[in-house]
């Protein structure tokens, strides 16, 4: 079965989504979290190899949802549509948000539109390498290759969009809460664009309670003011609840922020979790593990380090080798089969001429050697005049113009001239004259490039024909 492997390790929890391939469809086929072990990292890798092994998955793409709270995300509008202009620009800022050195972290970003003056609107991300070098060497000691590393909004925001499609248009804006074990990621997006994403370091237990629910509503109205004060001074028109479900919290908000609120938190299909048996904790968001693999899109933050570029291009080229090897081998065998077959075959027509030669050679003598060798010795004549005959044709047609710096010639008679020219159209010109020539077939320009000299300008350029000595001469009659 051709499945891929999505993780995500956050503080408290290991989850694992397994995704089936059926041609170019994809579909969500296990959803595993357990609580992540008291010992080191190498304890995180062995309960992925165990849940591997226990339900014999073998995946063949292997990608890693980076939680909310691990990465900084900024917003940013930049005076400019140009990609190459606003990478340098994004550089620029990366010293100036994070406090580490820029050879120290890994970021990405997306487009989510342009603003009211024009300006592209960016979501900046930005990673510690360390984070990402946990997780690929958390991968590497459970035997895999780490393809992707996404932020975890942009796999909670595709997961809702695709989830709620029909509670969703263009032009409005909507919110998520997705609420996790130790934080809340707190979205805004558009129908388009994802928008604006904050973390909310609040426990889901701390929210229980009617302090808790306060700090909570706070928290979401710092972060909407913080949004409506830096991007859009708009109220959003729904929020999306997703993650842990929390009886009543949907009326609280509701009922504290006037917007409608609706339930997206089942995003994993019970039946996933039916046909597997599984026992999920309560107390875990699966939004963004369950779409990881499942939604790959080309507008999702991912974070590339190196390492991951090279091993992955390494991986592809020994995939590429040993396609080619084993075509090579088939494609060679199949050769031989039939080239010996060709050998034997001619081997037994050679021998019965040998024999009818022999017959001849007796009643003739010597005739038929002296006329082979008088055809040879034609034959070379003839060639020989042909090429100075070439020759001749081409010092006296070519212009003053025009010179050459390499005349070559292979084995299947196909000439190439090589030159300088003042004038392009004298290029041209000069090679609609040799495809008049006798004996020249299929004369064309294949390439020209224009260079400025002191003189003035010069163009290069290379000129292709063929000799096809054996034709009859048709041209100019």
């Amino acid at each position: 079965m051709k499945v891929s492997l999505g993780v995500e390790v956050s503080e408290k929890y290991l989850k694992v989504s397994i995704v089936k391939f059926k041609g170019m469809h994809s579909k969500l086929f296990d959803c595993i979290a357990e609580s992540l072990p008291d010992s080191d990292d190498d304890g995180i890798s062995r309960m992925i190899v165990d849940i591997l092994k226990k339900d014999k998955y073998k995946p063949k793409f292997v990608g890693v949802s980076l939680p909310r709270n691990f990465v900084t995300v900024r917003n940013l509008h930049l005076p400019s549509q140009n990609r190459d202009e606003i990478s340098k620009m994004i550089e620029l800022h990366i010293d100036r948000i994070v406090p580490y050195k820029k050879e120290d972290v890994v970021f990405n970003y997306s487009f989510a539109g342009k603003d009211d003056m024009g300006y592209s609107r960016v979501i900046l991300a930005i990673v510690h390498n360390d984070i990402i070098r946990r997780q690929i060497k958390i991968l590497d000691q459970a035997g895999f290759l780490l393809d992707k590393v996404s932020l975890s909004s942009y796999c909670v925001w595709q997961a809702v969009v695709h989830n709620q499609r029909t509670q969703i248009n263009r032009t409005d804006l909507y919110l998520i809460l997705d609420i996790d074990t130790t934080f809340t990621d707190f979205i805004i997006f558009s129908g388009e664009h994802m928008l604006f994403t904050r973390s909310i370091a609040i426990k889901f237990s701390d929210i229980d309670g009617e302090v808790g629910e306060r700090k909570f509503l706070g928290e979401i109205r710092q972060s909407l003011l913080i949004f409506q004060n830096e991007e859009i001074n708009k109220k959003p028109v729904k929020i999306f609840l997703s993650g842990i479900d929390l009886p009543n919290l949907g009326q609280i908000i509701k009922g504290e922020l006037d917007i409608e609120v609706l339930n997206a938190s089942g995003i994993v299909p019970p039946e996933v979790i039916s046909a597997r048996k599984r026992s999920l904790p309560k107390d875990v968001s699966l939004t963004s593990a369950s779409n990881l693999i499942l939604e790959d899109k080309d507008n999702r933050l991912s974070f590339i380090l190196p390492d991951i570029q090279i091993r992955k291009s390494i991986r592809e080229k020994i995939k590429d080798l040993s396609i080619c090897g084993t075509l090579s081998i088939y494609i060679l065998s199949l050769v031989c089969v039939i080239f010996l077959g060709r050998i034997y075959n001619e081997e037994n027509y050679l021998n019965k001429l040998k024999e009818k030669k022999s017959g001849i050679e007796e009643g003739v003598g010597n005739l038929v050697r002296q006329l082979d060798r008088i055809e040879f010795v034609k034959k070379y004549v003839n060639d020989r005049q042909i090429y100075f005959y070439i020759m001749s044709q081409l010092q006296k047609n070519t212009p003053k113009g025009i010179s050459f710096n390499f005349i070559g010639m292979d084995e299947n008679n196909k000439v190439t001239l090589r030159g300088q020219a003042y004038n392009l159209s004298e290029v041209f010109q000069y090679t609609t004259v040799l495809d008049k020539l006798r004996y020249i077939e299929a004369a064309r320009t294949n390439y020209t490039r224009q260079r400025k000299m002191v003189e003035g300008e010069i163009t290069d350029f290379e000129i292709g024909f063929i000799f096809d000595i054996d034709k009859q001469d048709t041209k100019n009659r």
